[in-house]
This record gives structure tokens, C-alpha cells and sequence, in this order.
């Protein structure tokens, strides 16, 4: 069932999607990175406010303190702009 794959498919949605978006990925993620960028381009392409964050050497959830440090940095930031106290 193809269409059923299409119908439900975030990529295919993505020019409903209203709020920012921030997708983060580790390059050694289990999904695959290419669903990231894709979703990532496919809300850029539309003028989208959209990030995408690569975390070298991760997995799906980063454990390096490094990469942890800067993780917690840019989500505060990202919800600071996105979402900013009333």
C-alpha cells in the first residue's frame, strides 16, 4: 500500500507544519541521517523556521559531555527564540 506510506509520511506533511522545528541527529544514529536532512531541506525549501544539529560521533541520544554542554546550549537558545516568555 504505497499511498499508505505517503498519506502518513512526516516528509510529505511537512508543508503543514506551522512551528519551529528543531531536528537533531547523532552521525551514527541507527535511523538513518538522511530522514533529517530531508525533513530539514523539505521545511527550508518552504521558508520553514527549521535547524538541524549533527552531533559527530553520537548515537541516537548524545553522551559525550562536550556534546551534551553543547546541546543543552542550543535547545535553550532555540526555545528562547522560538518561544519567548509572555
Amino acid at each position: 500500500e504505497p499511498e499508505r506510506y505517503l498519506r502518513n509520511s512526516p516528509l510529505f506533511a511537512a508543508d503543514k507544519v506551522s512551528t519551529p522545528v528543531l531536528l537533531i541527529h547523532g552521525d551514527q544514529d541507527e535511523n538513518p541521517i538522511g530522514q533529517s536532512e530531508e525533513m530539514f531541506y523539505a521545511l527550508w525549501r518552504q521558508n520553514k523556521d527549521a535547524q538541524l544539529l549533527i552531533y559527530w560521533g553520537e548515537h541516537h541520544t548524545p553522551t559525550s559531555p562536550s556534546n551534551l554542554r553543547d546541546l543543552y546550549g542550543r535547545v535553550f537558545k532555540w526555545l528562547r527564540m522560538t518561544m519567548p516568555p509572555t
